[in-house]
């Protein structure tokens, strides 16, 4: 395992994910979601996801690049639609986490995953369980527009979204958790945070 793991999120910069990976040379791959789909080829680290609808949507196209898919725990009643393909998964405890300073650290104190998205989920996860000293991202664009090829939030999803949050920038809300996060992890297990400078 490399030292270093580039996370490819599904924001607008992530259309540059390839020419990132090439310029920055060998690392380990964490792809979010269907984002494996914007770096053809390439072999996937780490598949991470939260919703087992993305398993039968756009990653059923490159699962065979993918060496390990990590989630949140998927509740029971949903298992059955998790595809036979999925084999080499790691789930861990769920509990929600908000984008607030306060909360990260008192999910942290307890052993938890600050999961407040599923990026924010698996930074924290690659610092913790995947040890990497550096974690470098592409695709946390914030905003409302997604890279090209990936499949975004359903209408239903997008509605609920907007509500729970007050504004249909709920991806700023994403971005600006996560980068709480970072500054968190880089103090608890001293990892280098380095983002692409692509952001739109």
């Amino acid at each position: 395992m490399n030292d270093v793991v580039t996370i490819i999120a599904k924001g607008p910069s992530a259309n540059h994910a390839l020419e990132f990976l090439a310029e920055h040379g060998p690392s380990d791959i964490a792809s979010i979601n269907d984002a494996g789909s914007l770096i053809p080829g390439n072999r996937i680290t780490w598949c991470f996801f939260s919703d087992v609808i993305f398993l039968g949507r756009n990653i059923v196209h490159h699962k065979d690049l993918i060496q390990t898919f990590v989630s949140p725990a998927i509740p029971e009643h949903l298992m059955l639609q998790v595809p036979d393909w999925v084999s080499d998964w790691v789930q861990y405890p769920e509990s929600e986490c908000t984008g607030f300073i306060d909360d990260m650290v008192k999910r942290m104190s307890v052993g938890g995953i600050c999961h407040h998205n599923t990026v924010s989920g698996a930074i924290h996860w690659l610092a913790k369980h995947g040890k990497y000293r550096t974690i470098r991202i592409i695709g946390v664009d914030g905003g409302r527009n997604y890279a090209k090829g990936v499949n975004v939030v359903g209408p239903e999803t997008h509605k609920k979204l907007i509500d729970d949050h007050g504004t249909k920038d709920y991806l700023d809300i994403w971005k600006e958790a996560t980068r709480t996060l970072c500054s968190l992890v880089k103090k608890v297990y001293a990892t280098n945070i380095e983002w692409s400078g692509l952001e739109e």
